[in-house]
């Protein structure tokens, strides 16, 4: 049986995850080509160019997102997400999402603990 997080729940991010995370992309280049840098410390990105975008990517919290690592807190959870894909027979389920902030820290992710999308974390602890 699977479990699922709730609001007021907290966890620990670890580096076998993924999740969806807003990140800034600094650099010089153009916004649709070249080679973009993230610049990050301990404490996330360091303005260090032109802000170009800001992205919602999928994201392991390791090398640039490090940063991202460490204790959330649940503040959202719905089912959504589904549809349809290649036509009427391609058809995917809604799935049990997870919105969450960084304890200490205004860094927001989230991921899925259900249906078919990129990033999905199952039977995650909550933290005590």
């Amino acid at each position: 049986m699977d479990i699922f997080l709730n609001v007021g729940d907290s966890f620990r991010l670890t580096d076998e995850m993924k999740v969806y995370a807003d990140v800034l992309i600094y650099g010089n280049t153009s916004e649709f080509g070249g080679t973009f840098s993230f610049d990050c410390d301990e404490n996330g990105p360091v303005r260090s160019g032109n802000v170009k975008k800001t992205l919602n990517h999928i994201v392991r919290p390791i090398g640039d997102y490090a940063y991202l690592l460490g204790d959330y807190v649940v503040t959202r959870t719905v089912v959504t997400g589904g549809g349809t894909c290649h036509g009427p027979h391609d058809v995917y389920p809604d799935g049990y999402m997870v919105e969450a902030t960084k304890i200490g820290s205004d860094e927001k992710i989230s991921f899925y603990q259900s249906g078919c999308f990129t990033a999905v974390n199952k039977n995650v602890e909550v933290s005590v």
